[in-house]
Parts: structure tokens; sequence; C-alpha cells
């Protein structure tokens, strides 16, 4: 199964960034898309 995890932007550490930690950490081999990065 092929999974992509796509977010606005991924600029700061909080509650969305946490939930995107979960979802890597579920699913280790997703694409990530973002519209911004900082890292």
């Amino acid at each position: 199964m092929k999974v992509a995890i796509v977010h606005d932007w991924l600029t700061s550490y909080g509650g969305a960034e946490t939930f995107v930690e979960l979802l890597l950490r579920i699913y280790p081999d997703a694409d990530i898309y973002t519209l911004v990065y900082d890292k």
C-alpha cells in the first residue's frame, strides 16, 4: 500500500506536527508533501 502524508506547512513543532510524527511511525515509508518546510 502506498501512503502519502500531506501537510500545509512544517515550520514549527506543535500538535499537528506531533500527529504527523505519529503517522510516520505507523507508515515509515510514506512520502511527505508540504508547501513550506523549515528545519
